[in-house]
This record gives structure tokens, C-alpha cells and sequence, in this order.
């Protein structure tokens, strides 16, 4: 397990590149941190629309993949069940963690651009997630599955995914290729507006550098999925400044994993 010092020091980087990458008034950003037994998983959101839904997903749902009309007959059923944060409708995530404590972000990237359509099954870049949610419980699994499942979409995002093991990986899909960054590929567990290796080479620029850059700040919202904390009664929402951020905690590997919806402010 990371040392403290060790799993800090590139959480606060991370922040560094969120504020210092990309405009002020859109940045997003999402990170996975590893301390003792605990994994937490957090998204600052950044959005146009300021109203969303927590929607319970149950396990043992028939799912269709016909969304663009091609008549498949073809479905999926879930197999585990899921919290989301939703804005455009059931099965349409922006975000979730799901009981196994696989946990997906998404966030915008201008650069992408997915692959030409091939034969294997469509799926757009929200219903992904919830396919995911609902199957996987692993970012292994989630990886492997690119083997019979692609994203269609003209919608231009990236992905950010942990799981209950502490492993995380980013996919990105740029110049019409997959790309995925875990494990040695991942040397920092976050990702913000641009692609990963653009922020890793803003990074360079600030660690050990001597600069003097330093990020701008302002007022935000915080509206956090967590585990149950001592103190934690209900969700308490509050109007609304800035930024939204999603905070997932994961529970220890030894036990169930669980969310509990919390609001703060930034």
C-alpha cells in the first residue's frame, strides 16, 4: 500500500494540472487515491446544466443495445447493481460506482475522435458507463470488453476509471485510436480537459522546474457520492457557485463497497 506522502503529493499535482491547464470557467478533473485500507475516487464537474438525479440501478435488468435504430435484438442483463449521477435520463451516467466497486468518470476532451464503425456492438458514451456499471468489476473487465463493444458518438469525452483493487486507467480516443494509460503508463492516477500525456508533460513543466506559475482559484460547488462518514446525515444541496465536484469513496478491499450522497462546499 502508498505511503501517505507518496499518494498526496500526486493528488495535489493533479490539481495543479486541473487548474492550470484549461480555462477557468470549465475544468474538470478526476483522481483516484490510495491511503491504508481506503481508496477514494473524486471528479470536479464543470457543466452548462447545474441539475442532476441520483439514480439507484437495480441488478437483474434487461438492457437493450438498439439505441441507433439498427434493430439488434440484442441485449445485456445487469449483474451488479450501481449508484449514478444522471442528467439526461436512466442509463445515461455522467458518472457511478457500482457494488463490486468498479467507479467510471467521464469528462470532455476537444481532441477526441473515435474509430470508424466496425461490426461489434454500438454503445454511446453515456450508456457505455451504465454497460459497464452493470457488468464489470474491474477496470480488467472494463478494458476487455472493447473486444465485442464500441462507442459511437459524435460527443467528445474521456474516461477516467478505478476500482475496489486500487487500479485505475484512463481511455482516450484520439486521432480515431484507443488509447489506455494503467499501470506503469499511469504514473499519475488523474486526468483533467486535455489528454493524459499533454498533462503529464504540463506537469514537467511545474515539478522541479522552478516555476513560479500558480493556478488560479475561485468559488465552486461541491457535491460529493461518498461512504457513510461519522457526522454524515442525509444530502444536503446548496445553491449553486461554480464547479460541482463527485467525490466517490470506495470502501475498504475487505468489505462491501458502499455510497452515501453529501454536499460541501468548495
Amino acid at each position: 500500500m502508498l505511503h501517505h506522502s507518496k499518494v498526496l503529493f500526486p493528488i495535489l499535482s493533479a490539481c495543479v494540472i486541473c487548474m492550470g491547464i484549461v480555462s477557468i470557467s470549465d475544468a474538470c478533473s478526476a483522481f483516484s487515491l490510495a491511503e491504508e485500507e481506503v481508496l477514494i475516487t473524486g471528479k470536479s464537474y464543470d457543466w452548462d446544466i447545474g441539475h442532476g438525479l441520483v439514480i439507484v440501478n437495480p441488478r437483474r435488468l434487461e438492457k437493450s443495445f438498439d439505441i441507433f435504430g439498427r434493430g439488434t435484438d440484442d441485449t445485456w442483463i445487469s449483474k451488479y447493481g450501481s449508484v449514478t449521477f444522471n442528467q439526461y435520463g436512466r442509463d445515461l451516467p455522467q458518472s457511478g460506482m457500482n457494488e463490486a466497486g468498479l467507479v467510471i468518470e467521464v469528462l470532455w476532451l476537444n481532441e477526441t475522435s473515435f474509430p470508424p464503425d466496425d461490426a461489434r456492438q454500438d454503445l454511446d458514451v453515456s450508456r457505455w458507463i451504465q454497460y459497464q456499471l452493470d457488468t464489470a468489476a474491474s477496470v480488467d473487465d472494463v478494458i476487455n470488453s472493447f473486444e465485442r463493444i464500441q462507442i459511437r458518438s459524435n460527443i467528445t469525452v474521456h474516461y477516467f476509471i478505478s476500482d475496489r483493487s486500487g487500479n485505475a486507467a484512463t481511455v482516450e480516443f484520439v486521432e480515431g485510436k484507443r488509447i489506455i494509460h494503467s499501470g506503469n503508463t499511469l504514473p499519475v492516477s488523474a486526468i483533467t480537459n486535455s489528454t493524459y500525456v499533454n498533462s503529464l508533460e504540463y506537469l514537467e513543466t511545474l515539478i522541479g522546474s522552478g516555476s513560479t506559475h500558480e493556478p488560479a482559484a475561485g468559488p465552486g460547488f461541491s457535491e460529493s457520492i461518498c461512504s457513510r462518514r461519522k457526522g454524515t446525515e442525509g444530502f444536503r444541496r446548496r445553491r449553486r457557485t461554480g464547479s460541482r465536484c463527485i467525490c466517490i469513496r470506495h470502501a475498504r478491499r475487505s468489505e462491501e463497497s458502499r455510497i452515501y450522497p453529501v454536499a460541501t462546499r468548495l
